[in-house]
Order: C-alpha cells, then sequence, then structure tokens
C-alpha cells in the first residue's frame, strides 16, 4: 500500500511539473516480460520517433552476453522496422548507481530511401530514497548516412528525468519527463511518459 501511495506522489508531482511547463505531449509505455522476453506497445515516449507513433516491440534479455530487440514502428503513414542489439554495464558506489548502456540499431522501411545503422549510446545516474528509485540519463544518436554505414553523423540526443517504484512483485512504474534535443542540445521537443512494467 505504501508503494501504490509513493507511485501516485511520484506521478502527480512530475504531471504537475509536465503541465505547469506546458507539455504538449504526453507518452504511455506497456511492457509484459516472462523468463528473459519481453512484449511491449508503446506511444509517444521514444526520442527517435514521431509523437503519434505506436511502437510495437520483442526483446530478447540475459540470454546470450547481449540483448537483441525487433520493434515495428507505425506513425499513421508509414511502417518502419528496427532491429537493434545492446550491452550494459553499471557499478555502485555506496547507494548511487552509475549505469552506461552502448546500442546499436538497424533502420529500415517506408521512411528510408535506403537502410541506415544508427549508434545509440547513454549513461545514467539513480539511486533508490525511501521506495522510490529516482535517476537521470543522457543519450546521443549517430547515425550513417543512407547506403554508407561507416560514415557516421550526429542525429540528435535526450535527457530523461524520472523514477522508477515497484508496486508489488509484479508490476513497476516508470514515470519520466523526457526532453528531445538536436546535436548542439537545444531543445526540439519535450514530453511527460508513463510506463508499466509487468512480470509473470
Amino acid at each position: 500500500m505504501n508503494k501504490l501511495l509513493l507511485s501516485i506522489v511520484a506521478l502527480t508531482a512530475l504531471a504537475g511539473t509536465a503541465m505547469a511547463d506546458d507539455f504538449d505531449n504526453t507518452g504511455i509505455a506497456f511492457n509484459v516480460e516472462n523468463q528473459g522476453v519481453t512484449f511491449g506497445y508503446a506511444n509517444g515516449t521514444h526520442a527517435d520517433f514521431a509523437d503519434d507513433a505506436e511502437v510495437f516491440s520483442l526483446g530478447v534479455s540475459d540470454v546470450l552476453p547481449v540483448d537483441f530487440g525487433l520493434q515495428m514502428i507505425n506513425d499513421g503513414s508509414a511502417d518502419d522496422y528496427r532491429l537493434n542489439v545492446s550491452k550494459g554495464y553499471s557499478k555502485t558506489l555506496i547507494n548511487l548507481s552509475v549505469y552506461g548502456v552502448a546500442e546499436a540499431h538497424y533502420d529500415f522501411g517506408d521512411s528510408y530511401d535506403k537502410n541506415r545503422l544508427v549508434l545509440s549510446p547513454y549513461v545514467g545516474v539513480e539511486m533508490p530514497v525511501g521506495g522510490l528509485t529516482p535517476y537521470a540519463e543522457f543519450g546521443y544518436d549517430f547515425a550513417s548516412l543512407e547506403g554508407a554505414h561507416t560514415d557516421f553523423n550526429r542525429v540528435d540526443s535526450y535527457a530523461a528525468l524520472g523514477t522508477r517504484v515497484s508496486v508489488n512483485e509484479r508490476l513497476d512504474l516508470n514515470v519520466q519527463l523526457l526532453q528531445k534535443m538536436d546535436t548542439d542540445f537545444d531543445s526540439t521537443d519535450r514530453e511527460f511518459v508513463v510506463g508499466f512494467n509487468f512480470k509473470l
């Protein structure tokens, strides 16, 4: 019960900030995980996709040394696909956890004349505090020129501030403020995101 109340408090606090800053978009995500396999649906939660894009995903983790994923992205006018592979690292210093993820994905579909390869590293810090786990995260994208997979250009970046709450042993709640930015870290969009992660 206490964790549920903390979830409501965190959600209300971040929602209040979102409304105060006049956020024009919100996002929601649902993930269901069972024995290292995750199925997901999201809308408006990803820095790389259009605000109204629906994203269906399948991920496999904790089976091989790296994690794999497949995403189908539909924005109403185009169907795109993303194959990704990633590897994460973390280090805990007293009560502060520092993490980094090396991620690469291969994009193809209606929006691309030629397929592209994208490198998307990100880093973050998190620290459990009274039943909540607040975190801050930063990521940057480098994309190959279409058709030239060895020539990369900077594409965009993002910063996220949020908190995770373990409501019970089967449900985690993630509330986040997502700041989308260009290559010079100038804001391009800001969104309020809520995620529900279910474990079977």
